[in-house]
């Protein structure tokens, strides 16, 4: 797929390479997203962002760690520009809170339904692309 104005660029990172396969494939089975690029931790996706420049970013809760580590992987990556959602199997209070409050902006379970995750994903746009009103 040859990105366009409203194309929206995404990057999965997870440890599970199963995971990152099928995500991918999900994802790119819309015509308004397309997967740049995937790492397998929090260390490789902080420099595949740097490359890419996605607009979007899929984290893999346990890629970052503890949620002091996901608070500082969420706050670099949004530092930077990218839009995160944190995906987890299983929903910890502590560590919605430290995503969120360090800039993801969904913090959701891997069992949610797939044209859900990618109305989620489409909701967010472009950064600095103005959405068409409708």
């Amino acid at each position: 797929m040859v990105p366009s104005m409203d194309t929206i660029r995404r990057l999965i990172v997870d440890k599970n390479s199963k995971v990152r396969r099928a995500l991918e494939a999900l994802l790119n089975s819309s015509s308004r997203i397309v997967v740049v690029g995937t790492a397998r931790d929090a260390a490789e996706g902080i420099l595949s962002y740097s490359e890419l420049k996605p607009d979007v970013t899929l984290l893999d809760a346990r890629t970052a760690g503890r949620p002091r580590d996901i608070a500082n992987v969420v706050g670099e990556l949004a530092e930077q520009g990218s839009s995160i959602i944190v995906l987890t199997s299983y929903a910890f209070e502590a560590e919605r809170e430290a995503a969120l409050d360090s800039g993801a902006v969904q913090y959701m379970l891997k069992d949610i339904d797939s044209a859900a995750l990618i109305r989620e994903i489409e909701s967010l746009g472009r950064p600095g692309v103005q959405q068409a009103e409708g």
